[in-house]
């Protein structure tokens, strides 16, 4: 018996999530700082790690948290603003997903150098989809220093035209 199901699951992401954005102290982002400086912070925030032997382009297989605050953030869909569904097209539905996740992250002060781990969930995986899978993530993510990452195969998701969904995990630094 599974005593978990998916949409509690989902809820108590939610409810994480909007917890950490509730207490995050509000400061608006400083367009005149400097990208490399934001860059660098994060960077400080999250090691890589990645043993000899055990390489999968694209990923970090773990991520070690210096200092920071954890963010939780809940399944993110391939809906517009608008509350559409984009067409099914695999890539183009994880580009939306990617710009919805980035406007979570903006909201809260970070962007997705602060990720330390995304999961990527697609809807009838095959292994073929996985160049057009990297091809969207790594518009998104810092290839240099990527998250850890999984990518899972789901039988269906909350809709029947949503084809993926990612949530994540980031790390925001004490004083944002």
């Amino acid at each position: 018996m599974n005593l978990f199901p998916r949409r509690a699951t989902l809820a108590a992401l939610g409810l994480l999530a909007a917890n950490a954005l509730a207490t995050a102290h509000a400061q608006t982002p400083n367009p005149d700082s400097d990208k490399e400086t934001s860059m660098t912070h994060a960077r400080a925030m999250l090691r890589p790690i990645n043993p000899a032997g055990a390489v999968i382009p694209g990923i970090s297989q773990a991520v070690v948290v210096e200092h920071g605050r954890t963010m939780y953030l809940s399944g993110h869909v391939p809906m517009t603003a608008d509350g559409q569904v984009l067409p099914p097209d695999l890539e183009q539905q994880l580009d939306q997903v990617f710009r919805n996740l980035d406007a979570t992250l903006a909201a809260a002060g970070a962007s997705s150098r602060n990720l330390a781990r995304i999961t990527i969930y697609v809807r009838d995986f095959q292994p073929d989809q996985l160049p057009a899978i990297r091809r969207a993530r790594d518009r998104f993510i810092d290839p240099e220093h990527p998250p850890a990452s999984a990518l899972i195969g789901v039988a269906e998701l909350f809709h029947p035209d949503v084809r993926v969904e990612v949530d994540a995990v980031a790390i925001l630094p004490l004083d944002a």
